[in-house]
């Protein structure tokens, strides 16, 4: 949290997920949970739905979540604006679910090409270019599988989940955009 922060230093930032969470568990809490009620944020980010990825989960069935979430954050937040973020690569992924990451990815960006008030945030290449290099050192050394170079690139050790550094280095990068945005 303190992570997505330094991005952000004027903004009272809030987290309503945690990192294993899927769709369902935080549509439940966006159902279910005490927010206070003098809660209504100004911009909604959603890093959700690459967890569906673990669980074999086909491409729409993910997005239908990724659906699911943004219908509940305008129920529960109707004057915010929305970010959804494309899914995370993983620098573990095999092929087939290199392949489901970019056909949902494909999928999300044209339903929330059409949906008003909602931005897609795509991660920048710096993330693409470790995530490769970590990729090719997980296939090139069976012994030091990508968390030789994942500290470096701003991943954690499983290939998969930013470090304090991936997540300082993701939200001065998604306030930038959100700059030339307007936002």
């Amino acid at each position: 949290m303190r992570d997505l922060r330094g991005g952000f230093p004027f903004w009272h930032v809030g987290k309503f997920a945690v990192g294993s969470d899927q769709t369902q568990q935080l549509v439940y809490r966006l159902q279910e949970a005490a927010f206070p009620a003098d809660l209504n944020p100004r911009i909604v980010v959603a890093l959700i739905g690459s967890n569906g990825l673990y669980d074999d989960r086909a491409p729409c069935a993910i997005v239908a979540g990724m659906q699911t979430v943004q219908k509940h954050l305008q129920d529960r937040f109707p004057h915010a604006t929305s970010i959804l973020v494309v899914l995370f690569p993983r620098a573990r992924a095999d092929g087939s679910e290199q392949a489901r990451r970019r056909a949902t990815q494909d999928l999300m960006k044209d339903w929330a090409g059409a949906q008003p008030d909602l931005y897609v945030f795509a991660l920048p290449e710096r993330f693409e270019r470790c995530l490769a290099q970590a990729r090719r050192a997980q296939l090139s050394s069976p012994v030091s599988p990508a968390s030789a170079l994942a500290p470096r690139c701003a991943l954690f050790r499983d290939g998969t989940h930013l470090s304090p550094e991936g997540y300082h280095l993701f939200s001065h990068a998604l306030h930038a955009t959100m700059a030339d945005w307007g936002l």
